[in-house]
């Protein structure tokens, strides 16, 4: 283990401009595997039984232009679709996106801000101030055993002024814009076409837009998305040759499609180790349907 660790490791020598940094990146990462608190370099000090002398040396560590996080990130992207066996799905991998709320007690802390919790437990309040994190990792294993391997993750609130992104239509940037980016960025680290599975949260018209949008030199989507579809999404039939954009006659809700049971069959899933049935549209029926020249103009 240790071996294996130490070669992994060293794999990262190139991105450091000096030797120091780089024994300082190692300690740093030995000392988020060894810790059992979470405060900090204070952390690292304490588990990793170093001199206090350096505590300096430690937060200097964080801030030195000595290397940069994006080159980390490439490196170890490129590492990961090398260590481990990737699935692929029509020659593209596949992406998997999420969100997570931590809450903090340092009001004051960078990024820190009030936030509505999204939970079903009653022991949890409805409002926390804390980090809110987007993560993207990639599907790895076989096709009997798959897990996920975290690639990326960034804070999306409370960095309007170390980030100050646009989002679409020079709108400022939103958690949806900003994992949209995060995805195309972390596919192209990955040099391949990829999917990305998110839940319905992102499910909007800007993560639609910003995806669309990114191809690569042959014109090809870069990331394509995966989600659940909302109910009160609607859609309008293609009006390529007519004057007007779309027709508000031509309008239709997407969820009427289920009304059609013969267009679906039924498929059993294991989620949660609980068995549900869920409707599943033929991909026969989307080839012969005379609906197959339909243009959905998805909007939330």
């Amino acid at each position: 283990m240790l071996k294996i660790l130490d070669n992994n490791l060293l794999r990262f020598h190139s991105v450091f401009t000096y030797e120091a940094t780089f024994n300082w990146f190692v300690i740093v990462v030995i000392g988020f595997m060894v810790r059992f608190d979470h405060m900090g370099v204070s952390s690292f000090i304490r588990w990793l039984y170093l001199d206090p002398i350096h505590y300096d040396a430690l937060l200097l560590f964080f801030k030195t232009s000595s290397w940069t996080l994006d080159n980390l990130s490439v490196r170890w992207i490129s590492m990961a679709i090398t260590l481990f066996p990737m699935i692929q799905f029509n020659n593209r991998l596949l992406l998997i996106g999420d969100g997570i709320k931590i809450s903090k007690e340092a009001f004051w802390m960078p990024g820190v801000k009030k936030l509505h919790q999204h939970s079903a437990d009653s022991g949890k309040g409805a409002k926390i101030w804390g980090h809110h994190f987007n993560y993207i990792g990639i599907l790895a294993g076989n096709l009997k055993k798959r897990f996920c391997v975290p690639l990326y993750g960034q804070l999306h609130e409370g960095v309007d002024i170390i980030r100050p992104e646009e989002g679409i239509n020079r709108n400022p940037a939103t958690i949806v814009t900003r994992m949209a980016n995060q995805a195309i960025n972390t596919a192209k680290k990955t040099g391949d076409l990829c999917y990305i599975a998110l839940d319905a949260y992102f499910s909007t018209g800007p993560m639609f837009t910003i995806l669309k949008a990114a191809v690569d030199d042959k014109g090809k989507q870069i990331v394509h998305v995966i989600t659940r579809a909302k109910s009160n999404y609607v859609g309008f039939t293609d009006r390529e040759f007519a004057g007007a954009e779309y027709d508000d006659e031509d309008k239709f809700k997407l969820m009427d499609w289920s009304d059609f049971p013969e267009f679906f069959t039924a498929l059993e899933l294991n989620i949660y180790n609980e068995s549900k049935v869920n409707l599943h549209r033929q991909s026969r029926w989307l080839r012969e349907s005379p609906w197959k020249g339909l243009l959905l103009l998805l909007s939330p």
